[in-house]
C-alpha cells in the first residue's frame, strides 16, 4: 500500500504583502516578515524557535552604571548632539553641532574620533542596513540645504562622500531614513516635501508635497510604507508610488517623535503636546495617549 503525507507550507502570493509566505488575511504581522508559528504566525522570530519576539520579550531600564557613564561622556562634549545612528557592529555615530560634524562611538559610548566634518549642524543621520552607507542631513547656517550619502569604511574608520544631494532642497533638513533594504533613501525638511531617492542612482522617484515642515521619518519594517510627521500630524504613505494611505492630527503641538514598532503592527508618535500616541498602523485607528510630564522629542 503506498501511502502519502501532505505538507502545508505557507507561500508567498498577491495577498502576502511582507512576502514571508503567510497570506495577510492570517499574518499576524502583515507589515513586517517573520516566520513565527507559535501564538502569532509571520511574525519576526529572532532566534527560529516558532515564538514570535514580541512574546519573548523581555523589559529592562538603564542600571546606575550605564547612566553614570552617559551622564559622564555627554556632559564632557561640550556641544548638542541631536541625533544618533548605530550601526550593525554595534558602533554608532552622533551629530554634533559644536564642531559641525559627525562624531564616531565604538559599542560602549567611548569617543573614537570626528568621523566626517561638515560645514553645517547635523539634523539627522541613517545607516544602510548593511552599515556601508550613512547619510546625513543637517542645516547649513546660509539656510542653505545639506545632505550627504557617505561611504563607510569600518576597517580604516574613515568616509568618503558618494553623493550630495542638497541642490534639491532648500532649508534645514531635519530627517532622512533609508528602507530596510537600503534601496531608497526618505528625505525631509524645511522645504515640506518628502523626497524619495533610489540608492541605486540616486536618482528621485516621487517627491510627497504637505503643508509643514517634516520633523520625522520612520518606514515600516517591511519597508512598503513610510511614516513622517508634519507639524502637528502624522501621515502614512505607499512608498512605491508615493500616495497617501491616512493622516492624522491628534496632536496640539509639533510632533518630534515617531517609530514604527518591530512588529509592524503599531506607531507611536511624540509632540510637544506632552503626550504619546499610539495608533493601529494598517488603518491609523488611535489606541491610546499617554500623557508624559515634558516635551515628547523622540520615541
Amino acid at each position: 500500500m503506498v501511502s502519502s503525507v501532505l505538507f502545508i507550507f505557507p507561500s508567498a502570493n498577491a495577498a502576502d504583502g511582507d512576502n514571508d509566505g503567510f497570506d495577510d488575511t492570517v499574518d499576524d504581522c502583515p507589515f513586517a516578515a517573520g516566520n513565527s508559528t507559535t501564538g502569532k504566525l509571520g511574525c519576526p522570530d529572532t532566534d527560529g524557535d516558532g515564538t514570535p519576539d514580541i512574546l519573548q520579550g523581555t523589559i529592562s531600564d538603564f542600571n546606575e552604571a550605564d547612566y553614570a557613564r552617559t551622564v559622564g561622556t555627554s556632559s564632557s562634549r561640550g556641544s548638542m548632539a541631536r541625533t544618533i545612528a548605530v550601526a550593525p557592529n554595534g558602533m554608532f555615530v552622533a551629530g554634533a553641532d559644536g564642531c559641525d560634524c559627525v562624531k564616531l562611538f565604538d559599542a560602549a559610548g567611548n569617543e573614537i574620533k570626528d568621523l566626517i566634518s561638515l560645514d553645517d549642524n547635523p539634523r539627522d543621520l541613517s545607516f544602510t542596513p548593511n552599515g556601508t552607507l550613512l547619510a546625513v542631513s543637517a542645516y547649513e547656517a546660509n539656510n542653505n540645504a545639506s545632505v550627504h550619502v557617505f561611504t563607510m569604511d569600518w576597517a580604516t574608520q574613515t568616509t568618503s562622500l558618494l553623493v550630495d544631494l542638497s541642490a534639491n532642497h532648500e532649508g534645514d533638513m531635519y530627517a532622512l531614513r533609508f528602507n530596510p533594504n537600503g534601496s531608497l533613501l526618505h528625505v525631509g525638511g524645511e522645504d515640506q516635501n518628502v523626497t524619495t531617492y533610489y540608492a541605486s542612482n540616486w536618482t528621485i522617484g516621487h517627491i510627497i508635497d504637505v503643508d509643514d515642515d517634516v520633523y520625522t521619518i520612520k518606514t515600516s519594517p517591511d519597508g512598503r510604507f513610510v511614516a513622517f510627521t508634519h507639524g502637528e500630524e502624522l501621515s502614512v504613505y505607499w512608498t512605491s508610488n508615493g500616495t497617501e494611505v491616512y493622516n492624522r492630527h491628534n496632536h496640539s503641538g509639533y510632533t518630534l517623535g515617531l517609530d514604527w514598532s518591530p512588529d509592524g503592527n503599531w506607531i507611536v508618535t511624540g509632540s510637544s503636546d506632552n503626550s504619546i500616541n499610539i495608533y493601529h498602523a494598517s488603518n491609523g485607528t488611535l489606541v491610546d495617549t499617554l500623557t508624559y510630564s515634558s516635551d515628547v522629542n523622540e520615541i
